[in-house]
């Protein structure tokens, strides 16, 4: 699986808005012989991506929190927000 993650840090008027942009691919790439296949996931749904950005939220949160840039007050609150 591969992924990219762009931060963008301001948003439509300018203003700052510190967020990420981040590109999954949905299958695994594996050698075969000379060639590199792709092998795309066949059963990948809404619930598993929400399971997926919930598990990202919630380490970006505590390396936050590690790195002291968030209070735990602050840290509950972004991960009580509700995302759609």
């Amino acid at each position: 699986m591969g992924a990219i993650t762009f931060i963008q840090r301001f948003g439509s008027s300018l203003n700052l808005h510190v967020h990420y942009h981040t590109i999954i691919i949905e299958g695994l790439f594996y050698p075969d012989g000379d060639q590199l296949v792709f092998n795309q996931v066949k059963h990948f749904g809404p619930e598993d991506a929400e399971a997926i950005q919930l598990n990202v939220r919630k380490r970006v949160v505590r390396l936050f929190m590690r790195h002291n840039l968030l209070t735990e007050d602050q840290a509950s609150n972004l991960l009580s927000w509700r995302h759609e």
